[in-house]
């Protein structure tokens, strides 16, 4: 994949930031970045211009001429079933780095071998390996078949070529079935047969763009005319959402089956494969102002709504919780399915409630200070503790039960904003000072990254599916790299001349895309 690939519905600007960043001084073989893979022992690969890097998260160990690598140009990255580290080396075709095997003295680590005579056969796309351990290599001469003799030795059978030069965006897996998704052709792989399907209406688009899929074998692809979703059933759907020039967009969830759920200050969107309808007060919504839309592990959908208390879709109907009495009805940021399934409602400034009997309860403790104003900063961690983010600090309560009266200080004494914990099970929180913590309830927080006094404050840092680390400030979005965080810029055209993106909300969907929420756009 080329170096310039972005994600699925955005151009991505890097700038170069005066922040820490790791570079060759700290063992990078070179700057010059092609592909990041995690390996099955959560180790970091780095293909770039000059050979490979491993990061173990302290230091790099570089494998380059020395260690058999002809060409340091490095893109696509695939681990074997027996541990290999497989990868494309610009032209030279397909290299394998032994990690799992012994190597006797003289005997590179590395080995490359060729794919064919063409280099069109030897610039490989992509690399997939089928459940029986067998690797599968899209490259611009077609589609090869990896077949491995007993001395350790490669040879490659070619199951597809194309009438023109073959271009792959992505994979998309489902079961055994792999997909290798192209603009012109995609080529399906199970059971060792191969089959053609074809690309979505348009040409390839002018600049690369990299297709991220789903669990379920959905993924985006952008062409010319446009953003069309390739289903499990390997047919395509164009991708769009129908708003309205007075929908201000606030909040957006994807459901179990891969709706998309619009949420905006004129009701909720639902946008499914057969069209899109609108959910306001004539539907039943209490408000039509909606800052927060989750789907429980249920599949049903919960409604925050502003100053209406809380809502849900368990089906075609909708039913509304407010507090019991003479309890104003709060104003809903955030909802949280707790692991007992218990639904955790955290509101602007009336503290916390829990869904019991069809209403609204109050956390007792949660209406005073520091809990009353949790607003959206509110987590439960994988073992089932609660995290608490206030204007004061942030807060640990041991699970699972939501007993304020435990609740103890930890970390960052300031405002913190939302709490979120990578899949290594690390707790991450931004503070009012721009600086970025992460630790554990017992090994306590320490200092990840200081943003520049000058840059706009930070409000929170999350995850993808993936582990990579997104950074929401006032007024941008950044992708944080193991080199330096990235300002990540919509399209030209988007929004106008000069005006900031002001990022609101972030989520990746089930087809792997993600969607930005910004104030402007």
């Amino acid at each position: 994949m080329p170096a310039s690939a972005v994600a699925v519905a955005l151009l991505l600007a890097p700038q170069e930031l005066p922040i820490r960043s790791w570079s060759v001084a700290e063992g990078l073989p070179h700057e010059h970045v092609t592909s990041i893979f995690q390996d099955s022992n959560g180790a970091l690969w780095i293909g770039t211009w000059e050979g490979l890097a491993r990061f173990d998260g302290n230091s790099f160990t570089t494998y380059g001429p020395e260690q058999g690598l002809p060409i340091g140009l490095t893109f696509a990255l695939a681990e074997s079933p027996s541990g290999e580290l497989w990868f494309s080396s610009n032209t030279a075709g397909i290299g394998r780095l032994r990690l799992t095997t012994p190597v006797h003295p003289g005997e590179p680590r590395v080995c490359i071998s060729r794919l064919g005579e063409s280099p069109a056969s030897n610039a490989v796309d992509e690399i997939a390996f089928d459940p029986h351990g067998h690797a599968w290599i899209a490259t611009e001469a077609g589609l090869f078949l990896a077949h491995e003799g007993r001395d350790g030795s490669l040879e490659f059978e070619r199951r597809w070529a194309p009438s023109l030069v073959w271009s792959v965006s992505g994979i998309a897996r489902s079961g055994a079935r792999i997909a290798f998704l192209g603009t012109d052709d995609c080529l399906i792989v199970e059971e060792d047969e191969v089959r053609v399907v074809p690309g979505p209406p348009g040409g390839p688009p002018r600049n690369d763009v990299d297709a991220a899929a789903s669990a379920d074998g959905r993924a985006i692809l952008a062409t010319q005319a446009g953003l069309f979703l390739f289903q499990p059933d390997e047919t395509w759907l164009p991708f769009d959402a129908p708003l309205e020039p007075e929908d201000i967009v606030t909040s957006t969830a994807v459901g179990p089956d891969g709706t998309a759920w619009i949420g905006t200050t004129r009701g909720v969107l639902e946008i499914g494969p057969q069209g899109s309808w609108r959910i306001d007060r004539r539907s039943g919504l209490p408000s039509e102002n909606v800052p927060v839309l989750r789907f429980d592990r249920g599949g049903t959908l919960w409604i925050g709504t502003k100053n209406r208390g809380l809502a849900c879709l368990p089906d075609e109907s909708i039913e509304t919780f407010v507090p019991r009495g003479d309890h104003e009805a709060p104003f809903i940021l955030q909802v949280v399915e707790a692991r007992d399934g218990t639904i955790v409602a955290s509101s602007d400034h009336d503290g916390l409630f829990v869904v019991e009997s069809r209403a609204l309860e109050s956390v007792p403790g949660s209406e005073v200070e520091p809990f009353r104003r949790i607003q959206g900063r509110l987590a439960q961690d994988q073992s089932g503790d609660w995290w608490l983010g206030t204007y004061g600090g942030l807060f640990h309560v041991p699970g699972p039960e939501l007993d304020l009266r435990r609740a103890q200080p930890i970390g960052p004494r300031e405002a913190v904003g939302p709490v979120h914990q990578d899949p290594r099970g690390e707790l991450w929180v931004c503070t009012e000072g721009s600086s970025i913590h992460a630790g554990t309830s017992t090994e306590g927080f320490g200092t990840a990254l200081t943003w520049r006094a000058s840059e706009d404050q930070v409000r929170e840092v999350t995850f993808d599916a993936s582990g990579e680390r997104w950074v929401l400030t006032w007024d941008k979005l950044w992708r944080w790299t193991e080199d330096a965080p990235e300002e990540i810029r919509p399209a030209e055209g988007i929004l106008p001349s000069g005006e900031p993106l002001r990022p609101r909300s972030f989520l990746e969907d089930r087809c792997g895309g993600l969607r930005i929420v910004g104030r402007s756009a």
